[in-house]
């Protein structure tokens, strides 16, 4: 008899959802491309609002086993374009059923971070937790607001949406049997780290 499984991403850190598939304006919610490491497929893109230097993590349920971070930039970046450091900064989390990092679920990206994670496969014990983590990195300064800390500053405020329109981590995923939770439609914007599930898969053990 064939039986299911549900593995979980947990919200990276406390904070408020700004925007899901779309912007308040009503335009599509930007999927990200990366220049330096392409990462394609991907969907369902959220964005969390915090402030600067809180730290990101990943959080995931006890069915995955292990993760492979690599560090990706140029995400959103038109061609020459300077990248406003940590703005265009991305960490890619591929997530496991195994310690061995063979038995792919699904991957994450998580974008608008600095002092990013090692690129490595780590495994991850739950210690009978509803939540095993993984620090990722931090956020930076808003781009827009902090201009003088981005020396060379290209990027449009007023009308380009890969630029930051205040503190957040954009996120979004891939893989089978994905689904992302809603909260905008909900009426209840808030999230906690660890707690509040934004992605699922649900696949055949």
């Amino acid at each position: 008899m064939t039986t299911t499984a549900t593995a979980k991403v947990y919200a990276p850190l406390s904070g408020e959802v700004w925007n899901e598939d779309l912007y308040s304006d009503n335009t599509a919610h930007v999927i990200v491309k990366c220049s330096d490491n392409p990462v394609s497929g991907h969907q369902k893109p959220i964005d969390i609002g915090a402030s600067a230097n809180t730290d990101v993590y990943f959080n995931g349920s006890a069915q995955i086993k292990s993760i492979r971070t690599t560090r990706v930039g140029k995400c959103c970046a038109r061609t020459g374009q300077n990248t406003h450091g940590p703005w265009h900064q991305s960490i890619l989390v591929r997530l496991y059923k195994d310690n061995g990092g063979e038995q792919l679920i699904g991957e994450v990206l998580y974008m608008h971070l600095t002092d990013r994670v090692a690129n490595g496969h780590y495994l991850l014990s739950d210690n009978n937790a509803e939540s095993i983590r993984k620090k990722l990195g931090k956020l930076p300064k808003d781009l827009c607001a902090s201009a003088s800390d981005y020396p060379g500053l290209d990027c449009n405020c007023a009308t380009q949406k890969c630029c930051s329109e205040g503190v957040h981590v954009h996120m979004q995923a891939k893989g089978s049997g994905l689904v992302r939770k809603g909260y905008l439609g909900s009426g209840n914007k808030k999230v906690k780290r660890g707690i509040s599930s934004i992605y699922e898969w649900t696949y055949n053990t």
